[in-house]
């Protein structure tokens, strides 16, 4: 039992989160097998939370507890463990893909309530299309002074507030991975179903919001697709995931050769209003830059955006972006040995020496690596002012 998967899910709960999954695992929705052996099952396993390494949970010893009559106990138990793990599975579902902490500072509360009426807009949709719907009440039995409404309506109004939701939110630096993903996912949503209402409940001709909906999908596929692909890249030049002539390199490349495209297009063709967007694709043709200067142009009009939309995107994913920027210029330069490479290293290497505050010390191997990159340059009138800053001696 020890190494069972149930288990180890249970460690992965919160406290408060294992008190709720009592509810669902004393509920006859929930557990309607052998409920009873289930919830004892429950009980039994909550009082070893978190550690779970009694010798009370082995196997053989709480098979003959819980089932000492059976001819097979182990069998008796694992089956009622088994039954017992399909109701966490339910109760992960719905704490994930149902619930989100409405307190929450960051992007869980907003989250939450779109989630909610992305729920509810997906039953009207859904519900006024059967055949068999019951017809609303008549006028005439109508509370008097209370306005008729009617249903068609309730949609409505849920996807013009979702989308008064997802507008008002232009700040993006606290969300996590997970919560910047779902929110452009939501966004499609949002339309998607709009969309599917249109369809259904509109006689007019003509786009019933699927160009809306188009757009919103460009923006989530965009988000995640130049994201990965600039991780690629990245990661690729610095620690060569695929060897040279592998299907995997061959895949690899095709692929970054036509998101490439993709981005200097939409750069070309002033696609880019959303600032994450344009950060994204700037970077990407950036990583792919082989002349120096083009580069350069494009670090700098990547920094001129972002200082411009410092919220555009995570915290996580601008660190990300920094790091990767930072990256290509020794990479780039051990890849090509272009002598125009590693004057802009060095050129960088000044910049954070002039950075340095009065007190603070350059770590050895920032030393070293500006030493070495001095002299591969010949670069004595550096040097001299290298030494000079960091106080080490003479440059003769």
């Amino acid at each position: 039992m020890y190494a069972s998967p149930l288990l180890r899910t249970l460690q992965l709960l919160t406290q408060e989160e294992l008190e709720a999954l009592h509810l669902f695992a004393a509920s006859p929705i929930f557990n309607d097998t052998r409920p009873d052996d289930t919830l004892a099952l429950f009980e039994f396993l909550k009082k070893f939370y978190p550690q779970f390494d009694s010798p009370e949970l082995h196997r053989d010893v709480a098979g003959k507890r819980f089932f000492p009559k059976a001819s097979n106990p182990v069998g008796a138990l694992q089956r009622t463990m088994a039954q017992l793990m399909s109701i966490v599975r339910n109760f992960v579902t719905f704490r994930y893909a149902v619930l989100r902490d409405a307190e929450e500072p960051n992007g869980s509360a907003l989250l939450h309530e779109v989630q909610q009426k992305l729920s509810l807009m997906r039953f009207y949709s859904e519900r006024l299309q059967q055949a068999n719907v019951p017809a609303a009440p008549s006028i005439q039995i109508e509370e008097k002074g209370r306005k008729s409404r009617k249903a068609e309506n309730f949609f409505e109004n849920l996807n013009n507030q979702a989308r008064k939701e997802l507008d008002n939110c232009v700040d993006f630096s606290d969300f996590d991975e997970h919560e910047f993903a779902d929110y452009h996912q939501f966004r499609f949503k949002v339309e998607q179903e709009k969309a599917f209402f249109e369809e259904h409940n509109s006689e007019r001709y003509g786009d019933k919001n699927l160009l809306a909906a188009t757009e919103q999908l460009d923006t989530f596929y965009l988000m995640s697709k130049l994201d990965q692909m600039c991780r690629l890249v990245h990661y690729q030049r610095m620690w060569r995931l695929f060897e040279d002539d592998s299907p995997e390199h061959t895949r690899f490349l095709v692929n970054r050769d036509t998101t490439v495209q993709i981005a200097r297009t939409l750069r070309a063709n002033g696609f880019l209003q959303q600032p994450a967007v344009a950060l994204y694709c700037t970077l990407l043709d950036f990583l792919t830059q082989s002349d120096p200067a083009e580069a350069e142009k494009l670090s700098e009009v990547f920094e001129i955006i972002l200082t411009e939309n410092p919220q555009a995107l995570p915290a996580q994913r601008v660190q990300a972006m920094r790091v990767m920027v930072r990256g290509f210029w020794p990479a780039r330069y051990r890849e090509t040995k272009d002598p125009r490479f590693l004057e802009k290293i060095f050129s960088v290497q000044l910049h954070q020496l002039q950075q340095l505050k009065s007190g603070e010390t350059l770590p050895s191997t920032h030393f070293q690596n500006m030493l070495f990159t001095a002299l591969k340059l010949k670069k004595t009138s550096g040097r001299r002012t290298f030494f000079k800053s960091t106080g080490t001696g003479s440059a003769d």
